[in-house]
């Protein structure tokens, strides 16, 4: 997610010569929401922060004023670079960017559910960056079209803005899936049964209730340099880290709670206990060697006749 930020304000928002009023607005909506609405580093927040502040009292941009913001990033650590692991096709043309920032989006609608500013507002800044900023014109395109078509704009609640954007992700999937894609990563609707068995029947008929709760696990949950997996308790917004135990989410629509594992393990703990064990197996080999050589030099000698 990081290297879609990355990419998306070095490349495309770096394409601009002169924004005009509404694509300040817009680039100002989009990175606030940006660095509300993830689960970054302390240190990438502050990161973030200081394009953030950088952009807060300005009435007007250039592309000169632009590079000097990203250069005071920069000096505080703000990568230049993105490399797109996750998100590697199996041609240099395929996934990447465009991969990174759909998942970008909806991370930023599930981490800003029913907390500030909320679901609607990261909706509405995914809809100002890519009218303004996104450079795949026909992709822009048909995505304003889409949003127009299904009334983006006018939602007023954030489980449905979480919705309806997936519903807009898969109306995508399915219009690109008759064209020449990555062969080892075809355009599904998602979630495939293999993730959700509870979220489509046979027949590919989706369950929303299912599917929101699915997404909300699926993308509020991240790996921290610890291991821990952390999420978002949807109650009331605030954040924890968790281990390996049950988180409740509840949907406003459907009376009834959805009990969802975290299922991560919990990585930095059984690295700790592998070496631990490791350690003591080498500790008992050495003290078994030195007792052999103590018993083998106690033996007495006896010659053969």
């Amino acid at each position: 997610m990081q290297s879609a930020i990355n990419t998306a304000v070095y490349m495309e928002v770096g394409l601009k010569t002169d924004f005009t009023a509404e694509e300040l607005e817009n680039l100002k909506n989009f990175i606030s929401v940006v660095t509300r609405c993830g689960s970054w580093t302390l240190q990438y927040k502050k990161q973030l922060g200081r394009i953030r502040s950088g952009l807060d009292d300005l009435s007007s941009l250039n592309n000169t004023a632009w590079a000097g913001i990203l250069s005071h990033a920069a000096q505080a650590g703000f990568p230049q670079n993105s490399t797109f692991l996750g998100c590697k096709g199996s041609r240099s043309t395929t996934r990447g960017y465009t991969c990174g920032l759909w998942i970008l989006f909806h991370t930023m609608l599930t981490s800003c559910y029913n907390t500030a500013p909320g679901s609607v507002s990261a909706l509405r800044a995914i809809h100002g960056y890519i009218d303004s900023y996104f450079t795949c014109a026909h992709c822009r395109s048909h995505f304003l079209s889409m949003a127009e078509r299904m009334k983006l704009l006018e939602i007023g609640d954030d489980q449905t803005a979480i919705l309806a954007f997936w519903e807009a992700h898969n109306q995508v999937n399915h219009r690109l899936s008759t064209e020449t894609h990555d062969p080892y990563f075809p355009k599904v609707q998602f979630p495939p049964r293999s993730l959700c068995k509870r979220c489509s029947d046979t027949t590919g008929q989706f369950n929303t209730d299912y599917v929101f709760s699915f997404l909300m696990r699926h993308y509020r949950k991240v790996l921290t340099p610890f291991g821990k997996s952390r999420s978002v308790n949807v109650s009331d917004g605030d954040d924890e880290t968790v281990g390996n135990k049950a988180v409740e989410y509840k949907t406003r629509v459907a009376g009834f709670r959805v009990n969802t594992e975290i299922e991560d393990p919990d990585v930095f703990g059984a690295s700790v206990m592998f070496m631990l064990v490791l350690g003591a197996m080498f500790c008992l080999f050495l003290l078994l060697r030195r007792k052999l050589r103590v018993f083998n030099c106690r033996r007495p000698f006896y010659s053969s006749v």
